[in-house]
């Protein structure tokens, strides 16, 4: 971010809703660009926690910050769209031909969650990679092609991708990023 202060409503007319899709008026509702809520996202989060039954477990904070104070965003992406492949379109067409074109999906926090693919398809890592096709396709028969020892540091490299870690969690995860739990299988296996 060049500028890393968000105002809701955004300050640019042209991201910003006048009449809310239900008809109200925004301003008489009280979302007035002269009024916005904001914050410097390099600055202004001392209370961006996670919480776990009631416990602050991890104090996020802000973004770090370059000397000329932009935000520093690490999120592992390209921020493009990309033709995926049939493998992955999907059926919304009339004619039954999907959509496989997809914004790719940053990597920062990939090690944190699961479920992966823009509709959870994907229980590991490794599936995910496998349903790559189309533009990805090359990176997809790449991966296969490494070696089984090679395929695990990748994955152990994409499950080390958290958003954060906690003091009483950190065994955990690091323990499981480490496990070669996500078996390593080619084409031929499945």
């Amino acid at each position: 971010m060049n500028r890393p202060v968000f105002t809701e409503p955004s300050q640019n007319p042209n991201y910003r809703e006048a009449v809310f899709p239900a008809g109200q008026n925004a301003v008489a509702r009280g979302v007035d660009p002269a009024d916005p809520v904001r914050f410097d996202a390099t600055r202004d989060q001392p209370d961006n926690i996670v919480m776990l039954e009631n416990t602050v477990i991890a104090r996020l904070g802000s973004f770090d910050a370059t000397q000329q104070g932009q935000a520093i965003v690490r999120l592992l992406g390209d921020l493009k769209r990309h033709d995926m492949g049939p493998r992955l379109a999907e059926n919304i067409d009339s004619d039954g031909t999907g959509a496989s074109v997809f914004l790719t999906e940053n990597l920062w926090g990939v090690g944190s969650t699961a479920q992966y693919l823009h509709d959870g398809r994907a229980t590991t890592i490794r599936e995910a990679i496998r349903e790559h096709g189309g533009e990805a396709q090359a990176s997809r028969d790449a991966f296969f092609r490494l070696s089984a020892a090679r395929q695990r540091n990748v994955i152990r490299f994409l499950k080390n991708q958290i958003l954060y870690r906690t003091p009483d969690l950190a065994p955990e995860v690091e323990a499981a990023a480490a496990s070669s739990a996500d078996p390593v299988m080619d084409d031929a296996s499945r």
